[in-house]
């Protein structure tokens, strides 16, 4: 990441208040936000250029965000939903999670760890 760039963060969120006070929340923070709704969206992004971090939801209207993970990177991703399976966390390589309804402080804490390299976010 280019030191004088502000960390760019890939947001997907079904959600619209969510994905709006989330990507507040980040832009106060000093991240670029590229907030989308759905996988289709967020691959389109992606392909346009790399973010530094990405929030996926699980349950999006066109599929599962954990499918994202192979182009996110686990390690560079934190996944949020409300009802998911440890099991399917666990096999899908999921390095970051955080339970629905989010804890804002720790939301943000966890973000920041995965823009500037903090494993243990």
């Amino acid at each position: 990441m280019d030191r004088d760039a502000r960390p760019r963060v890939l947001l997907v969120e079904d959600e619209a208040i969510l994905r709006r006070n989330l990507a507040r929340l980040l832009e106060r923070r000093g991240h670029d936000v590229l907030a989308v709704a759905s996988i289709g969206e967020a691959r389109a992004l992606l392909r346009e250029g790399t973010v530094d971090a990405a929030v996926l939801d699980v349950g999006l209207p066109d599929g599962d965000g954990l499918d994202l993970l192979p182009e996110t990177g686990a390690s560079h991703s934190l996944v949020i939903s409300a009802e998911v399976d440890d099991g399917r966390l666990d096999a899908s390589g999921v390095a970051h999670f955080l339970r629905k309804p989010l804890e804002l402080a720790a939301f943000a804490r966890c973000v920041e760890g995965l823009v500037h390299g903090d494993r243990a976010a």
